[in-house]
């Protein structure tokens, strides 16, 4: 259905193309979704340009959901995964809601840092010029029930720049548990396309049980622009996890009813960290570079690249490329590297990420 729809809008003028989808786009998710929004009226309240709307990420439904409640009032641009939606029934939608294409660094490293800096500057531009912007500070899908945002320097970098830019935060909650989210394992919509489409028939479109989502919208007055990037990222975390995330299943079929039912908290697997074998001189050139890279002087093993040292992204693709040169070793992917021990393994070339995963969360909390 969204694609033939998406034909058809392609050949409407914008404003009637943009109505139709919005139209579309709550018709397709009320057929799984039942979503409650609170918060909306009060920050429509107080006027709809130069918003920086800042949710997390539990799903990868929750970025349609959200964006369905706020394309009315603010018609916000969204950041988007540049390969993610790199497909044909995708490119025109994203050209509709003008969204910002940017790599994942984990994966494009220095290939894509100028590309990431041309889109952080791209949303300073926007909110400097009245646009609405949809960022998600961690830049990932959440690993676990608990949103991990690290040393990433979007939020901090964007406030500092536009510093009469309102602050909207988006709470999602319920979504944790989704074929959509990483609870039942690592998701992905084309693998289960033909399950979807079984379900949605047998439903008889309608009659689908309903996965409830609550979306919680909040202006703080007292949100710490001025404060470091890390206590900028401290305070987003907070509000996030605020809210406890169970693991809910949800019923496809309606002879099975519908009653959401809570499963355990799925078990993390995190990567080897015994440095004991690597040679002493290979540790050194690991930690040097590190003091380099994030001005800490003291560093062990044990410390996290973001939570502790403070590196985001931009800066952790120099230790890729560094790594190469120093080393001769290629990393198809910086995913999973969270740690100094991480880092040391990977100098060596034995680093491995765990299986089913593309990163390590901050710990549980």
């Amino acid at each position: 259905m969204l694609p033939i729809a998406l034909i058809h809008m392609a050949r409407m003028k914008k404003a009637m193309r943009k109505t139709m989808l919005h139209r579309l786009l709550l018709f397709l998710l009320s057929l799984r979704y039942r979503v409650r929004v609170t918060g909306l009226k009060k920050v429509l309240g107080k006027g709809d340009s130069s918003i920086l709307f800042m949710p997390n990420h539990p799903a990868l439904i929750d970025p349609v959901i959200v964006m369905s409640r706020l394309f009315k009032h603010f018609a916000p641009r969204p950041l988007a995964d540049e390969v993610q939606v790199d497909r044909s029934f995708l490119r025109p939608l994203m050209k509709t809601i003008n969204a910002v294409l940017i790599p994942d660094l984990k994966k494009s490293g220095n290939k894509g840092r100028k590309s990431v800096i041309e889109g952080v500057q791209k949303i300073i531009s926007g909110l400097q010029n009245g646009d609405n912007i949809l960022l998600y500070p961690a830049g990932k899908l959440c690993h676990s029930r608990y949103e991990s945002i690290g040393a990433n320097s979007s939020v901090d970098l964007i406030v500092k720049r536009v510093p009469d830019a309102r602050v909207v935060l988006i709470r999602s909650t319920g979504l944790w548990g989704s074929s959509f989210s990483r609870a039942p394992g690592i998701p992905s919509l084309t693998s289960k396309l033909r399950f979807y489409i079984v379900v949605l028939l047998s439903a008889g479109l309608f009659f689908m049980p309903k996965r409830v989502v609550h979306i919680e919208l909040f202006e703080p007055e007292e949100f710490p622009r001025n404060a470091n990037k890390l206590l900028i990222n401290r305070y987003l975390e907070d509000f996030y996890n605020e809210v406890g995330q169970a693991n809910t299943a949800v019923p496809y079929f309606w002879w099975k009813g519908n009653k959401a039912r809570k499963l355990p908290e799925p078990a993390r697997l995190s990567a080897s960290d015994d440095t004991s074998h690597i040679p002493v001189a290979t540790k050194e050139l690991v930690l040097q570079k590190l003091r380099e890279l994030s001005g800490v002087a003291v560093i062990n093993q044990k410390d996290r690249l973001g939570r502790d040292l403070g590196m985001d992204s931009l800066v952790f693709v120099e230790y890729g490329a560094w790594l190469e040169k120093e080393f001769g070793v290629v990393l198809s992917t910086l995913d999973g590297i969270q740690t100094v021990a991480h880092c040391m393994l990977a100098a060596a070339g034995e680093f491995s990420a765990p299986d089913g995963t593309d990163d390590i969360v901050s710990g549980e909390r």
